[in-house]
């Protein structure tokens, strides 16, 4: 898939017996794995390299909530780079987990940055209005 809207190229692949689909596409393609996604993550000390793992971690994600992913992107929310805690508005809209909650009225309270403040609230009201993701 090729999202114009994260940025990024990546497959998805769902269902019951992924395998199969799973060992081809590693064929034709290497995709990061989760773990790598959280490696590269971890190793990030540049701006660029967070605007990217942040999305990277978005996309890669499962669907239900990981304390792993989550924090590479509360991690993003707090950069000191209004533009990085965009980003990482942008790709809470992918996993949508109800545990950014309290991130996010926090970003809405108190980002110093009013786009971010205003980013925060649109993300809080989508997720409000399509629903939550996640049991917290």
């Amino acid at each position: 898939m090729d999202d114009p809207v994260i940025g990024l190229q990546y497959l998805l692949i769902e269902g019951e017996d992924i395998d199969p689909q799973v060992k081809l596409a590693t064929r034709v393609a290497r995709p990061y794995t989760p773990d790598e996604v959280l490696a590269r993550a971890e190793a990030a000390s540049t701006p660029a390299e967070h605007f990217q793992t942040v999305r990277e971690a978005a996309v890669a994600a499962p669907r239900d909530f990981d304390q792993r992913f989550f924090d590479v992107i509360r991690k993003g929310m707090a950069h000191p780079d209004p533009s990085i805690r965009r980003t990482s508005l942008l790709s809470f809209g992918y996993v949508g987990w109800r545990e950014f909650r309290p991130v996010l009225l926090d970003l809405i309270r108190s980002d110093p940055d009013a786009d971010v403040r205003e980013e925060a609230q649109l993300a809080l009201d989508a997720a409000e209005q399509c629903g939550w993701k996640g049991k917290a």
